[in-house]
């Protein structure tokens, strides 16, 4: 006997545009690899868990076993039984689900690791949008409660500014293996290989999420969807949040085999189902559009069931956690010292020797000098600053682990490198260090101190929670302490970063906030700083007085310093897509530009591969070139400027790689040295800036 589905008390006053939903596209059929990682749609590739709790075909059936999911050093109560009925009895499951003593404990834990108690996410994809789904919790004069559920206005306030969003782990085409992969991340948010699930818990901190999947096509493996799925749940309980599983309204699979599948693992997990599919079967069509011929897009009617039937959810979770709960260890959240922490990478550890060093700097080799920057959880460590010798392709470390590169000077003698907030010079004929600072604004991806020329030092300073630009001639003056160095902008002014533009008595700085966001030149002398026309990062020509940078009309600017020039082309590539300038670099005379070009879907903001072209200016010739695949893909020209440096991050196995490659333009050939790089990880890894070390 099916419980009765109570009729929503409440009267709905909102107005949804008519073509809001206008697609869901589920992404192409997906290829499955057995190399140690999975393949997602359209060819992404996740690298697979090191610590999934159980496999697809363990799923507990009555009692907890060895491999019941846990999280910290206590296992989590496990009773099922107590609030389910076995899955197979899915679809007389109660709509709005009871909490388990175990989600009590999750929610507990997750408060005493810092999530949010006002905040929940959502994990789905375009019928879980704000427009559908709860979203107009936020909006007052969109719904009125009656007196009988009143009530519930109590949750509403409690998670306001949770309803209206759809956060990094919301889009149309998301399944449940896109929510894994970097490449549906948003790039202006998440974190460099963030994966959305990833991104949408570090900066919200919810302490429910609400996971409702999955888009069903032919040929989809349930049992990889089950896989999918434990890597979601086990990541939001080790994080704190309390798994919120959803069955959906529709069949197209034919067998119900997703519901059930959901329901295995609201069962092996012991976790509350919000079970949907029986809100929907009282509703017209049980709840499908029937003007669409798909079989899975909601009517309108069903959108109100939906948030109605999710908020009821919600707010009993939320009264049953915060009742008389099970007492849960307490997780206390730790800082951790930079200097504690060691790189997990494949890195050689023995430092270079100062004479084979010099013997390095006379060979006349190609020598890149870069840093790498390596995630620990949601911060970067400075994993130390490297030298690779194209000739011999030999990996060599300069400065341990805590050092990063800054810049490289004109002339190729010092290194600008710093450890956190200290600043040194650092000396390639003797490997001394000398001091600059000891308070620089340091940021793993953006470059805070850099050459002006081969005199003169400009570097960011952080002090007092306010940041300064301040150079230093230091062939002349030797280093002073910053309070003593020129203050080239004001404490209302905000820099975060430096750009390199060599232009004779300026210095171009991004803002972070007070001077508005975007970027600025400021004189030497101390004059009032000025907003330069870039809307995004601007990349200058060190001989042509010029300057370009990606529009957010997914065009290519080109300015000239003067005003005379100014210049609109359209990235090249298929319209139906939005196309991001990623990275460009002038030749040493001006002549050529080589670009960078990410294609991302417009509607599931994923990204695909990255294409690189060389610009001609001088009649705005574009020639393209190879197609990669890397992640935070950077392109640099080689020292005889006769081919291009193509570097970024690749997955590897279970964890990332650096790549390292060369692109001959006039063959289109591409040479790699990933297996001479042999730099791998667990966790994402970067490289952080590159130069050229000078040889002779």
């Amino acid at each position: 006997m099916k419980p009765q589905r109570t009729q929503p008390a409440l009267i709905i006053l909102i107005t949804v545009a008519a073509l809001l939903l206008a697609a869901c596209t589920p992404a192409a059929p997906q290829t499955i690899q057995d190399s140690g990682s999975q393949a997602a749609p359209g060819g992404e590739t996740i690298p697979a868990t090191q610590d999934s709790a159980a496999s697809a075909n363990s799923i507990p059936d009555s009692a907890p076993t060895e491999n019941t999911p846990e999280i910290a050093d206590e296992p989590l109560p496990y009773d099922p039984a107590a609030t389910h009925l076995p899955p197979e009895q899915w679809q007389d499951w109660p709509v709005v689900p009871q909490m388990s003593e175990r989600g009590k404990v999750i929610y507990q834990r997750g408060l005493a690791m810092g999530s949010n108690p006002h905040a929940f996410s959502k994990v789905g994809d375009c019928q879980s949008i704000k427009e559908v789904l709860l979203g107009m919790y936020d909006q007052p004069d969109n719904y009125v409660l009656r007196d009988s559920e009143k009530f519930l206005q109590e949750t509403i306030d409690q998670f306001s500014g949770s309803f209206d969003r759809n956060g990094m782990a919301v889009k149309g085409g998301f399944n449940a293996a896109s929510v894994l992969s970097p490449l549906w991340a948003d790039p202006e948010t998440c974190l460099a290989g963030e994966n959305p699930l990833e991104c949408e818990i570090r900066i919200h901190k919810p302490s429910f999420v609400i996971i409702s999947l999955e888009v069903w096509w032919e040929g989809r493996s349930v049992e990889r969807y089950e896989e999918y799925m434990r890597r979601i749940i086990e990541y939001s309980i080790a994080h704190g949040a309390v798994p919120i599983l959803s069955t959906k309204a529709d069949n197209v699979e034919g067998d119900h085999s997703i519901n059930l599948a959901t329901a295995r693992l609201a069962y092996a997990y012991d976790l509350p189902l919000w079970n949907f599919w029986l809100a929907a079967q009282s509703l017209s069509n049980r709840g499908l559009d029937p003007d669409r011929p798909d079989g899975f897009h909601l009517s309108r009617q069903a959108w109100t069931e939906r948030s109605y039937t999710a908020l009821k959810t919600l707010d009993n979770l939320w009264r049953n956690a915060n009742a008389d709960t099970v007492e849960a260890p307490i997780i206390a959240a730790t800082a951790t010292n930079q200097a504690e922490i060691t790189s997990t990478a494949t890195l050689p550890e023995e430092i270079i020797s100062l004479d084979e060093l010099q013997t390095l700097r006379v060979s006349g080799s190609e020598v890149l000098v870069f840093g790498i920057s390596e995630r620990q959880g949601e911060d970067y460590i400075a994993a130390g600053v490297f030298l690779f010798d194209f000739t011999t392709q030999q990996l060599h470390r300069l400065l341990p682990a805590g050092y990063d590169l800054q810049d490289v000077s004109p002339d190729g003698s010092n290194l600008l490198v710093n450890q956190g907030s200290q600043l040194f010079i650092l000396n390639l004929k003797n490997l001394e260090q000398t001091p600059v600072t000891n308070t620089l604004h340091s940021d793993a991806s953006k470059a805070t101190a850099l050459w002006l020329d081969k005199n003169n030092i400009a570097f960011i300073t952080d002090e007092n929670d306010r940041y300064q630009v301040r150079i230093i001639d230091y062939a002349n003056n030797g280093v002073a302490p910053p309070a003593n160095c020129q203050a080239v902008t004001t404490s209302q002014d905000s820099p975060i970063a430096l750009v390199k533009t060599a232009i004779p008595g300026k210095i171009v700085w991004e803002s972070g906030d007070d001077a508005g966001t975007g970027f600025w030149t400021s004189r030497l002398d101390g004059q009032a700083s000025q907003p330069l026309e870039a809307a995004n990062r601007p990349y200058f020509s060190t001989a042509a007085g010029s300057y370009a940078y990606g529009s957010e009309e997914s065009s290519l600017m080109v300015h000239t310093l003067d005003g005379a020039l100014r210049r609109e082309l359209p990235l090249p590539g298929n319209p139906k897509w939005e196309y991001y300038l990623t990275d460009a670099a002038w030749s040493a005379n001006g002549e050529r530009l080589a670009l960078q070009v990410l294609e991302r879907s417009n509607y599931t903001g994923k990204q695909f591969n990255v294409t690189n072209y060389i610009l001609t200016p001088a009649n705005w010739g574009i020639q393209e070139l190879a197609t990669t695949e890397t992640y935070n893909s950077t392109i640099r020209w080689s020292q005889d400027e006769e081919s291009l440096i193509l570097s970024g991050t690749v997955p590897a196995g279970e964890g990332y790689a650096l790549s390292l490659s060369r692109l001959n333009p006039s063959n289109r050939n591409l040479t790699t040295y990933d297996d001479a790089l042999n730099i791998t990880a667990p966790d994402y890894l970067t490289f952080s800036r590159l130069g050229w070390l000078v040889t002779r």
